[in-house]
């Protein structure tokens, strides 16, 4: 859900001229902090981004001036810790007894550097107001996020300020930050909006909503709404405030979520538009990408790769319009520039959506380099479409009879959903789930899983759509060609604002629907709604599945060969009763089926794909083995695999 609210006061960056001619502001490198402390401790600015903090904070003072700031910083740190947020003061003075003096007085614990021990202090000099607080990009390059400056600024402004900074990083602990701005100063409305908006995206939306409506904040009530699932709600708050670009910006994101793209697309457009010049850039960087993501999925990735490009210039902390970007440029067919934006987005927030991205990423990059297997499928593909158009069933090509005891492997091809598309707030997200419930599929035992690649290939050359998949002939067929078992289809649909998947699995002998079931999915995350829709399916079709087989081979009974391997799922140790056909069950005239008996077991010591060895135990006496007497067996399951 996108970051809208009105929000800080605190003013952009008073620009501070150095001695070199440059300037302290936001986006510029930060300065080359390097010197020893007064507790003779060497400090750096490569060391502290070595160490991966969640924020850095640079003050630059002198006794006497910015006691309060000093103060603030020592409580910050003292409740969060140098592995989270890291502080370092640089005494601009020559007066190094002063310093340390002020330091003791103040209790300060984070470190303290004094002018004359900087490395190089050029960058420090006639900054000509103090004090000066910086907060510095934790990820390289390291850039100067915010800055603040002059003796004006007050406690609860910085507090404010590194509140922002943390939220804006999707840290942890930014709400705890924004808790101490509102305790400094109870009255400050900044103060409130911030923390009513981290508390809005920590999903506690009843204090939220509390808060945004004491402070009679139009946009954020907004934003409640439709984090609850009613978008029309929001968008009839929203609609409140015309003239609040903020408010504007949470009514597109609520007419997106209804199918409305065009409506949505206007209305993300005014807002960009009113807020040009009065919304912080990160919260312009937000519309900009809302409205790449309505781009895309009305058909135009090249216009919506332009606007996430430009989200990331205005925030580099965009980790939503970086994974648009780089799943478009994976999408069009440039996963090497797919990889570079997301390694990018991945050194500012651990994101299961980035993980998930990022590992399909490297997949297709390893597709790319083994030219071996593209000619291999290129030939498949051929022989598989050729088969399709021709179409014989299996009994017609081979001349005989099916056989109707031996259970036939398990293999799924997950197809395209059928029926219409809808918005994702995040690009791939519909991909992400199937990818994500392939991969949990290929880790279970008796369960095989066409390969993407193949399969998609397969559906371009048959110009095979939506509509065609629907057929029960389509579906027969691609399942022979296939050889799947089963296809399953992933469709997605909304319910008010809750994203929902649904997982149907089609039998290709029968044509029958023999399972759904429907499941949320959350954008942030959807590798655990994959988890999920694979679980559902392995607990209905595979833990405990039975396994029928036939004898093949009784020459020797140590050395049992039977029709069942690999493919079905078959383990070495496994065990397996044999039985011996009986008497004919028959009604109406005639015969539906034989008695069956156990007359002994078989212990499977050699499993190869197609066919696996046994060696027969307890057989009853008087029994003579014969080629292809039954067997019957239950799938064995290893610990971790999905619905095992």
């Amino acid at each position: 859900m996108m970051r809208y609210g009105t929000w800080l006061g605190v003013a952009g960056c008073l620009l501070l001229t150095v001695a070199a001619g440059g300037e302290i502001k936001p986006g510029m490198p930060a300065p080359p902090v390097e010197g020893q402390t007064l507790t003779g401790q060497a400090v750096s600015l490569d060391q502290l981004l070595a160490a991966r903090p969640e924020a850095i904070v640079l003050l630059l003072f002198s006794p006497g001036v910015g006691e309060d700031l000093a103060l603030t910083l020592e409580e910050i740190y003292q409740q969060h810790g140098s592995d989270r947020i890291s502080v370092v003061a640089v005494g601009l003075t020559q007066d190094e007894a002063a310093l340390s003096d002020f330091a003791r007085r103040m209790g300060l614990t984070y470190h303290v550097i004094p002018e004359n021990r900087l490395k190089d202090g050029s960058w420090a000099r006639d900054l000509g107001m103090l004090p000066v607080t910086c907060l510095i990009s934790p990820a390289r390059p390291a850039l100067i996020d915010d800055a603040l400056a002059g003796g004006g600024v007050s406690t609860v402004k910085l507090i404010q300020a590194l509140a922002e900074d943390l939220f804006r990083k999707g840290t942890d602990h930014a709400l705890s930050v924004a808790e101490l701005a509102v305790k400094t100063n109870p009255e400050d409305t900044e103060a409130r909006r911030i923390r009513a908006r981290i508390l809005a995206d920590q999903g506690k939306l009843d204090e939220a909503e509390k808060e945004f409506g004491a402070i009679q904040d139009t946009a954020g009530l907004a934003e409640v709404a439709l984090k609850r699932g009613d978008p029309q709600k929001a968008a009839e708050i929203s609609a409140e405030a015309p003239d609040n670009p903020r408010a504007k910006a949470v009514q597109a994101q609520a007419l997106a979520v209804q199918g409305k793209l065009d409506d949505a697309l206007n209305a993300v457009r005014s807002a960009r538009a009113a807020g040009a010049d009065s919304v912080k850039p990160w919260e312009l960087s937000d519309m900009i990408n809302l409205e790449g993501r309505l781009l895309q999925t009305q058909g135009d990735p090249s216009a919506a790769l332009d606007q996430y490009r430009t989200a990331v210039e205005l925030d580099r902390y965009n980790v939503e319009a970086l994974a648009n970007q780089g799943e478009t440029l994976r999408r069009t067919g440039n996963p090497e520039k797919a990889k570079e934006v997301l390694d990018s987005a991945v050194t500012f927030r651990e994101d299961p959506a980035l993980s998930a991205l990022m590992a399909r990423v490297a997949e297709e990059l390893r597709w790319r380099d083994d030219t071996a297997r593209q000619e291999q499928i290129r030939t498949q593909i051929d022989a598989l479409s050729a088969r399709f158009r021709e179409m014989k069933t299996e009994e017609e090509a081979s001349g005989k009879p099916k056989d109707r005891w031996t259970t036939p492997p398990l293999v799924f091809a997950l197809l395209p959903g059928l029926g219409g598309g809808v918005f994702f707030e995040r690009a791939g997200t519909d991909s992400l789930v199937a990818y994500g419930i392939e991969q949990a599929w290929q880790q279970q035992n008796g369960l095989r899983v066409v390969e993407r690649v193949m399969l998609d290939k397969l559906l371009q050359e048959l110009n095979l759509g939506a509509s065609d998949l629907a057929s029960p002939d389509t579906q027969r067929k691609l399942g022979s060609v296939l050889s799947a078992s089963h296809l399953a289809f992933l469709e997605f649909s909304r319910l008010d604002a809750a994203l929902q998947a649904r997982i149907k699995l089609v039998d290709t002998e029968t044509t029958e629907i023999v399972f759904q079931q429907a499941f949320p999915v959350n954008e942030a995350d959807p590798v655990s709604a994959a988890e999920t829709a694979a679980r559902a399916v392995c607990e209905k079709w595979i833990a405990g599945r039975e396994l029928k087989g036939l004898l093949a081979d009784v020459t020797d009974k140590d050395h049992v060969v039977v029709n069942l391997g690999g493919r079905h799922g078959v383990r070495a140790g496994q065990s397996f009763t044999i039985l011996e056909e009986g008497e004919p069950v028959e009604v109406g005239g005639r015969t539906i089926a034989y008695r069956t008996k156990p007359v002994g077991h078989l212990i499977v010591q050699e499993v190869e794909p197609d066919f696996s060895v046994s060696a027969v135990t307890a057989l009853q006496e008087g029994v003579e083995l014969k080629k292809e007497m039954k067997i019957r067996g239950r799938l064995e399951q290893a610990a971790g695999n999905a619905g095992g």
